[in-house]
């Protein structure tokens, strides 16, 4: 799994797994993650 994740809140370029898949960055414990890196689907995402 070489998924990158960034925060959208604070910027910090790591994030960590908690239970249920729920993701939280380590350093503000924001869940506006947003992973980038490999990419399977090309399409836009739909609002």
């Amino acid at each position: 799994m070489d998924d990158k994740m960034k925060c959208n809140g604070c910027g910090f370029p790591y994030a960590v797994l908690r239970m249920q898949d729920l993701v939280f960055c380590p350093l503000c414990d924001s869940m506006d993650v947003e992973h980038y890196g490999k990419k399977e689907i090309d399409e836009p995402e739909k609002p």
